[in-house]
């Protein structure tokens, strides 16, 4: 199955070396595709990265650059392993992390999307059928996208950061693990001070102040 990295916290917090080790992990899960958005302390709109095959150099040279700023709060990043949705390997559209006008999802696991979604999607990745649950026929949040998609007890395991910060992590026999040191997170840990993120709950991660 894919993997998922992603990390939540003060601008200016992150050292570039631990994310780069988390996303070079999370990509032994995935060869087909990867990609990584980070979210500007200020800014709504995250800088995006999409790319086909694996994990490359040049994903980590921007990345680390992207950190190398100060400024980011948050990121989540995917590594593809296409299995039984749609994925093209040769059109980027398809690639995560996926965009709405409200947040940014990386996504493991399969999703059954209802056909009144796929008129509605405009990629062939069955995961922005989450998205779209979350945004019709009304707004609601993703806990209940989920109920919707009947994901809840459905092996999945995800991230999503929503354009006002922090991140919304969740999932169910699949893995994702949450590291005390910085909080960075990944589907498989990067050292000894990770565990696993609670299963079956929707749990909201907000940068913490520093100072406090």
């Amino acid at each position: 199955m894919c993997g998922l990295f992603g990390w939540c916290g003060p601008a200016g917090s992150l050292d570039p070396a631990r994310i780069v080790a988390a996303a070079r992990m999370a990509a032994t899960r995935g060869p087909h595709a990867h990609g990584w958005a980070a979210l500007h302390d200020g800014d709504p709109v995250p800088d995006l990265f999409r790319s086909l095959g694996p994990w490359d150099t040049e994903a980590e040279r921007k990345l680390t650059e992207v950190i190398a700023a100060g400024t980011v709060t948050a990121i989540v990043g995917h590594c593809r392993l296409a299995t039984v949705s749609a994925f093209s390997v040769r059109d980027e559209r398809d690639v995560q992390p996926l965009r709405s006008s409200t947040m940014t999802l990386v996504h493991n696991g399969n999703v059954d999307v209802p056909e009144t979604y796929r008129t509605r999607m405009v990629t062939g990745n069955d995961s922005e059928a989450i998205l779209t649950a979350c945004l019709r026929p009304t707004p609601i949040g993703l806990g209940d996208a989920l109920d919707r998609l009947n994901l809840v007890q459905k092996p999945h395991a995800l991230l999503a950061m929503p354009d006002l910060g922090g991140l919304i992590a969740s999932r169910y026999k699949l893995p994702l693990f949450i590291h005390r040191t910085d909080g960075i997170l990944c589907s498989r840990p990067i050292d000894g001070e990770a565990s696993a993120l609670p299963a079956e709950r929707i749990v909201h991660l907000k940068p913490k102040d520093p100072d406090a």
